[in-house]
């Protein structure tokens, strides 16, 4: 974990036909922007793999974020104490969202230059 001064968008909301949060960190990145994703509570569901898209001719959540990396979006968390409460284990999730604690979370907060909640 980078602690960096970064950009942490919290995604708290499960996902709903609209991308705001995702196109918030690709609008950052095209401006060289480091930005860290944090996926809490109900925004964790962003991260199951193989849903479909919300909207017709929308793009699923899960394609989205598998495409942050190609945006240099590659710090991608969720609170791992939230999966119990929401039925998930981590076999659900994206492979590139590591887990985090806490501790971790406190710190990825408190290193932020801004932080935005979705």
């Amino acid at each position: 974990m980078s602690t960096d001064q970064h950009n942490l968008i919290m995604i708290t909301a499960a996902p709903v036909a609209d991308a705001e949060p995702i196109d918030m960190a690709l609008a950052l990145a095209a401006f060289d922007q480091p930005t860290t994703m944090l996926f809490l509570g109900q925004g964790i569901y962003w991260l199951i793999n193989g849903q479909q898209a919300r909207k017709p001719g929308g793009k699923s959540p899960s394609r989205l974020v598998a495409a942050l990396p190609l945006y240099e979006c590659e710090a991608i968390y969720y609170a791992a104490s939230d999966l119990e409460p929401l039925c998930l284990n981590a076999e659900q999730l994206s492979r590139l969202a590591t887990a985090a604690t806490d501790d971790v979370i406190r710190t990825l907060i408190a290193s932020s230059h801004h932080c935005l909640s979705f």
